[in-house]
């Protein structure tokens, strides 16, 4: 995967697998990131 420099990373799919993996790594490397799902619920556990 590449690298980021700045901004912020847009996710879809955020609550759960590959989109969550995702979140996860960027947000520990200090990235910002916007999370996008369906499920409300899901994204405020």
């Amino acid at each position: 995967m590449g690298k980021f420099d700045s901004g912020t990373i847009l996710i879809t799919g955020g609550s759960q697998g590959i989109g969550f993996g995702l979140a996860r790594k960027y947000a520990y490397e200090g990235h910002d990131i916007l999370l996008v799902s369906i499920s409300r619920e899901e994204l405020d556990t």
